[in-house]
């Protein structure tokens, strides 16, 4: 607001504090941004006709805002128990104490993460430890601690509640994955990340719905920094 096309500024602004990047959430930052262009979106009045454009199967006005709510709902449900899982996972690791990780269990760990995401630490110019610091806000090693805490944590909660993988569900769960991940061949999908990968996958998975069907939900503490 207050500026022309063609003029170059400068924007004093500030990291959100729960920014990525632990290097840069809260700092003050200056982007110098030049207007190239100003752009208005004009967005048609819903009619019938419009209905046939959009390619939705709804015949009236009513059904398809009905249909839209339908799908917000489904969205905002999904997005909500996907922020409870990862809240649950990260309340368990937070209480687990690794006395002693098996040999070797880190180093593979590490090995992967960085075989895994060195192509794309590449494609931004980074190194790697640059990378994950960056994107986890935390080293190569303390992502695989973190990563190997939640995997032994798995296991023993399904050891001692006896959760495993049947031979059905991993039938079906292995197909559901497989057409998550754009496979339509099932035996490629299987060369690329194994049986053995798959049962882990699939075995995180239903532990992770007995950890928030029985996790109690309470209000967060307050910081008293802020």
């Amino acid at each position: 607001v207050g500026h022309k096309i063609g003029e170059t500024f400068d924007l004093d602004l500030t990291f959100p504090e729960d920014y990525g990047s632990q290097d840069l959430a809260g700092q003050a930052v200056v982007f110098t941004v030049t207007l190239k262009g100003l752009q208005q979106k004009n967005v048609p009045e819903l009619t019938v006709d419009i209905l046939e454009q959009l390619g939705t199967k709804a015949t009236t006005i009513e059904e398809y805002k009905a249909q839209i709510r339908s799908d917000l709902e489904v969205s905002n449900k999904e997005t909500a128990e996907s922020t409870l899982l990862a809240s649950v996972w990260e309340a368990l690791v937070d209480q687990c104490e690794v006395k002693k990780f098996p040999e070797g269990m880190l180093d593979d760990y590490v090995k992967n993460l960085k075989e895994q995401y060195s192509y794309y630490a590449q494609m931004y110019g980074m190194e790697i430890e640059e990378f994950f610091k960056q994107m986890f806000g935390m080293s190569a090693e303390e992502v695989a601690k973190t990563t190997a805490t939640q995997e032994l944590a798995i296991n023993l909660i399904a050891e001692k509640e006896g959760l495993n993988i049947s031979d059905k569900e991993y039938k079906e769960g292995m197909k559901e994955l497989a057409s998550q991940y754009g496979y339509e061949d099932t035996e490629e999908f299987i060369k690329a990340y194994t049986e053995d990968g798959i049962r882990k996958a699939l075995l995180q998975e239903k532990v992770g719905k007995f950890l928030v069907d029985n996790a109690v939900q309470v209000e967060p503490k307050e910081d008293k920094e802020k």
